[in-house]
């Protein structure tokens, strides 16, 4: 009896300090977003245009020096390559922070407390936003962010190579 009291006092204790884990992700992102949303949104617009200038001018050039045109092309895909590259992790926060709330749920249950304390830390466990990271005040990065930043950039090259 004993044992198993000390099992849920570790338990409770295990269970606070992931809650204030999450928790204290949560208020860092939040401060994150609230001082850097403009200057990741600036340098999204950045890779965004230099990918498709650098590819559209790439591809218009090649026709006339083919060495000059490739080095443009090329300096487009690793351009798109870097803005996947660097915010890779940025793409996951969201899902990481679910999968941890998940495992805080699992571990309310596992401690065996009664129903009412359950849904007092449940409620608490889901009151904590599983945001990312912030381009703007209007876009949130998620994982499907790089496809569609790639097919962004791949669109426009093609239109303009259309239109021009």
């Amino acid at each position: 009896m004993r044992n198993k009291n000390l099992q849920k006092q570790q338990g409770h204790q295990v269970l606070q300090q992931e809650w204030k884990r999450c928790r204290e992700v949560q208020l860092t992102l939040r401060i994150f977003n609230e001082s850097n949303c403009y200057l990741q949104c600036v340098q999204n617009l950045w890779y965004f245009y230099e990918s498709i200038l650098l590819g559209y001018f790439g591809i218009r050039i090649m026709l006339d020096d083919i060495v000059l045109g490739l080095s443009f092309l090329g300096l487009g895909v690793l351009s798109a390559t870097f803005f996947i590259l660097m915010y890779r992790r940025a793409f996951v926060i969201p899902v990481k922070i679910e999968e941890h709330k998940t495992r805080i749920k699992e571990l309310v249950i596992l401690c065996g407390t009664d129903n009412a304390t359950v849904d007092i830390l449940v409620r608490n466990v889901d009151s904590v936003k599983s945001i990312g990271i912030q381009v703007g005040h209007y876009m949130t990065m998620h994982r499907l962010s790089a496809v569609m930043f790639v097919d962004f950039v791949s669109q426009n090259i093609l239109s303009l190579l259309l239109a021009y």
